[in-house]
């Protein structure tokens, strides 16, 4: 007989970390991952882990045979699967086998990577005589599997209120196991995602915030909200993780000024060069603050920036918050990483703000210098200069953005920031 009397149709793999796709929100890990001409989905193990996977086989005769007395085995890279004896019962209506189990002879490589194998498949028919001694053997080569694998660096912290499960949508798993490749500690890692964010080929400031990573998955972008959780995930798969907080500038009244209606930001984000938003003509005083009873000069400048809202005190964590970001604890340390803007990591030089604090003065110095500063160059309030009032107003469309003033001329006592995670558990 010429051709192979059967093929390979169709392989389980076994014990993989659950992985889901976006476009359907299915488990790509509900039936078999590979079946001939029809399916090919990736699977995930951590790091290292022994590979159990379930094949059947196709009767391609229809001949309604047991296939018993013959052994069947695969190679590949990592080793491949030792020839094991099998009785094979074919349905005769489809003509497919049971499912039968099988074990690759290596282990995964202990790195975290994306890796790519093929499985070259093989049965061995062995004719025996009455005393047990092979007479005759024919090998068959009887298909070929290719198979993406992902490679984590341990198993996931499951935190559930901040909706990191036992699964995660497969393009971020993908990332994540790109980007951390060869990486072993967790800054290393969590710096690596920082910097490749933008190879991700989703851009910040892409509609309505739908507070859901799905959403940012499907619309090909997001705002903070969506990249801190974003961001979040990638940690995840790894088994590594980060806090998200919201921080929120709070608006106080400073006799009959208000300060601070607002943040602005000049950076256009991950993916863009400029802010997605319309052009609008800002009042900008870089000259001095507090301004005091001499007016200083105020620049008009037409410009696309985003502006981030600040709230009163008690909305903080109530509301939503000026601007979403991440931290990572490490060797002592807490680091900020902003996926928003690809920005980080910044030494925090205190622990990870607790949800419901606030920062000013002294405590919010450093942070103001590191961070602040660079991200968010300018403030905005209602605030007079001399006889002329620039008051912000959120309420109408489009707002009416009051005075900026470059926050490098803003001391900390004159600023206060709260903290707070504003995605909701069920998210």
């Amino acid at each position: 007989m010429s051709m192979p009397p059967i093929s390979i149709f169709s392989i389980d793999f076994k014990h993989t970390i659950p992985l889901r796709d976006p476009a359907t929100d299915q488990a790509l890990n509900d039936g078999p991952h590979w079946i001939k001409d029809t399916r090919n989905a990736p699977v995930a193990y951590v790091r290292g882990s022994p590979i159990t996977l379930n094949a059947t086989f196709l009767d391609i005769y229809s001949t309604e045979a047991e296939l018993n007395g013959g052994l069947i085995g695969a190679t590949w890279s990592g080793g491949g699967i030792d020839a094991t004896a099998v009785m094979l019962d074919f349905d005769w209506a489809s003509g497919l086998s049971q499912a039968v189990k099988f074990e690759l002879s290596g282990l995964l490589p202990d790195t975290i990577g994306v890796n790519e194998y093929r499985l070259d498949w093989y049965v061995i028919y062995i004719t025996l005589s009455s005393a047990g001694t092979i007479i005759s053997s024919v090998k068959y080569a009887i298909g070929s599997t290719t198979h993406t694998i992902y490679t984590t660096g341990q198993a996931f912290t499951v935190v559930p209120d901040e909706g990191l499960l036992n699964w995660v949508y497969e393009p971020i798993m993908r990332w994540s196991c790109q980007w951390a490749a060869e990486q072993q500690d967790p800054k290393a890692i969590c710096d690596a995602f920082i910097r490749k964010l933008p190879e991700s080929g989703l851009s910040y400031g892409m509609g309505a915030l739908s507070q859901t990573v799905r959403g940012m998955l499907l619309r090909g972008g997001g705002m903070c909200g969506e990249w801190y959780q974003f961001f979040q995930q990638l940690a995840h798969c790894q088994g590594i993780y980060v806090y998200r907080r919201d921080l929120t500038v709070v608006i106080s009244d400073q006799g009959h000024d208000q300060l601070w209606n607002g943040a602005v930001a000049t950076a256009g984000g991950v993916n863009r060069t400029v802010p997605a938003v319309d052009p609008y003509t800002f009042q900008v005083d870089n000259q001095r603050f507090p301004i005091g009873a001499e007016p200083v000069h105020v620049e008009a400048i037409t410009a696309c920036w985003y502006v981030f809202q600040g709230e009163a005190c008690e909305s903080v964590g109530v509301n939503p918050s000026t601007h979403a970001i991440n931290f990572l604890e490490y060797a002592g340390w807490a680091y900020l990483y902003d996926p928003s803007f690809a920005a980080g990591p910044y030494l925090f030089a205190r622990s990870v703000p607790r949800i419901g604090e606030f920062m000013s003065g002294k405590k919010l110095a450093h942070f103001k210098k590191s961070y602040l500063n660079e991200r968010f160059p300018y403030l905005m309030g209602s605030i007079h200069n001399g006889s002329t009032f620039y008051k912000t107003d959120w309420d109408v469309t489009p707002p009416i953005y009051g005075l900026l003033v470059d926050i490098a001329l803003i001391s900390p006592h004159d600023i206060t920031i709260g903290w707070s995670d504003n995605v909701p558990a069920a998210s």
